[in-house]
Formats: structure tokens, sequence, C-alpha cells
């Protein structure tokens, strides 16, 4: 793949992945518009969110410490609370447990973890799919669509919850089976995250907060369980600089929308992108027949 195409993949992929658009999908889309469609494979979409992920962590990076500062404590809190299961059995009637998800960051810490884990249970039983999707229009006008009305359906809930100590547990299965879904390329991974949000009734600034930082862990599993699998190992790729070029040109172009997007997005805003995803369903599909 020529260096240019492989840069202006990486801005389609910088501009659709802070936008609930499916950037996976572009990226096959405009993979397929520039007759490169046996390069951009599901392993080089995932080297392309590399870049993503590099400007959701500087721009979260305040969250991001906070959360890891939170997940020590946890743990620190989850020895005490072991301990503490000894000295019951070895015969002492009183106990003092540390509940570890006490205050914002800690419950905020425990929903992602558990979204996570969700996530990576659906993303695994799918990925032989997502592997046939990135070479499918089909596929991924499938995804387009089932982004769309998700992200329509979403659009008109009610807001009700603004922290995480008003989120509950379902509220974050609800998160991971839907961001699990976003492996199939026209599924938006941020799509996904907000709807599961606005479903949840959360407001829109926590919502957009949220589904951020959740594609933290999201993007760098897919890391461990795309790229070292059987199908990603045998999967063509456009090459080391034109695999580095997308990476840097992703990070750049994610990052200074994300310093405008972050503040734009909103439930209402979702029927906007609903539209929109329909229309790039369809144009794949025209694609596909052509």
């Amino acid at each position: 793949m020529p260096i240019w195409k492989a840069a202006l993949l990486g801005v389609i992929q910088g501009v659709t992945s802070v936008l609930p658009v499916s950037s996976s999908g572009h990226v096959a889309l405009f993979g397929h518009l520039l007759g490169e469609s046996s390069s951009v494979s599901l392993s080089f979409m995932v080297y392309l969110h590399i870049g993503t992920l590099l400007a959701v962590l500087w721009t979260f990076r305040r969250d991001a410490g906070r959360l890891i500062r939170a997940y020590l404590q946890i743990i620190a809190d989850i020895v005490r609370n072991t301990a503490e299961v000894f000295r019951v059995l070895s015969g002492h009637k009183h106990a003092v447990w540390q509940r570890v998800d006490r205050n914002n960051y800690r419950r905020l810490a425990v929903l992602l973890l558990t979204a996570t884990v969700v996530e990576i249970g659906i993303s695994v039983i799918i990925r032989n799919f997502s592997f046939l999707g990135a070479s499918n229009l089909l596929i991924t006008a499938m995804g387009f669509f089932v982004t769309a009305l998700l992200l329509f359906i979403s659009s008109f809930t009610v807001a009700v919850k603004n922290n995480p100590m008003r989120t509950n547990y379902r509220d974050a299965v609800l998160t991971g089976v839907f961001q699990g879904a976003a492996g199939l390329p026209g599924i938006s991974r941020l799509g996904m995250s907000l709807s599961a949000g606005s479903l949840s009734g959360m407001e829109d600034p926590y919502m957009v907060r949220f589904a951020f930082l959740m594609s933290i862990p999201g993007i760098a599993g897919s890391l461990f369980w795309i790229l070292p699998s059987e199908q990603g190992k045998a999967e063509l790729l456009p090459g080391t600089g034109a695999c580095l070029v997308g990476i840097l040109t992703a990070a750049v172009v994610s990052l200074l929308l994300l310093k405008v997007v972050r503040h734009i997005l909103s439930r209402s805003s979702n029927r906007l992108f609903a539209i929109y995803t329909v229309v790039a369903g369809i144009l794949c599909i025209i694609l596909y027949f052509r």
C-alpha cells in the first residue's frame, strides 16, 4: 500500500473513531474505494486503533491516572478483606470489611472492569465473524444498520444518572455486551457505548466520559485477542511503513478532534449519526453488488 493511502486511511480512522459511526466500517469502505481491500484487513484496522488509543489516553490522562490509583486501592482492600476472612475462620467474631467501590473513581473502576470482562467474552465468541466482516462489505453494511438502530432508539431516552455511584452493574454488563458486538466492522465501539449509556439513563457528560474510558481496555484488548490469533498472523498487512504512518496520522487527527467532539456528543446528536450510518450502510451494499 502506498504511504499516501495509509495516511488517508489514518485520517479516516482518526475522524470516525471519535464519532459514533464505526471507524473500522469506514476503513473497510474506503479501503475498497481505494482498491486496497486485500491490505485493509482486520489486523490493519487494529493497528490503526492504536493511534486512537494513544489520543484517548492523552485526552483522559487525569481520569486514567486516578483509575490506576483506584485499582491499586481496590487490590489493597481485597487483601485486607481476605485477611479478615482468615481472622473470622480462626475464631474472631468481629470483622472489619472494606467496601471496594465506596467512592466515585473506585465505583467507576469496578464498572469499567465489569464491562470489560463481558466485552472480552463476547469479542472472543464473535472473533471469527470479525475477520470475515473486515473483507465483506455486506457484513459491514449490516453492522452500520445495527449501529444506526441503537443510536436512534437510545436518542429518545431520559437522563437520570450523573455519576458512577448512581450507575449499577447491570448498566456495566449492558455496555460490555454492546461493546463486544463492536468487534464487527460497521458496529461502532463508541456508538455502542453511547447507546448503552443512554439506555442506562446516564446524563450526557458522564455518558460520553464513560464511553471513551471504556474504549481504552476495548482497544487494548483487541491487540491481544486479534493480532496473536492464527487468523491475525495469516492476514496480509500493507507494510511496516504504511502501518506506522496510519497509526501516527490516526493519533494526531483523533487528538485534535477529541478536544471538540467530547463536548458536543449527546443522546440527541445520536439521531444525526444514525441517519449518517444508514447512508454509509446503503453505500456499502451498492459497492458490494456493483
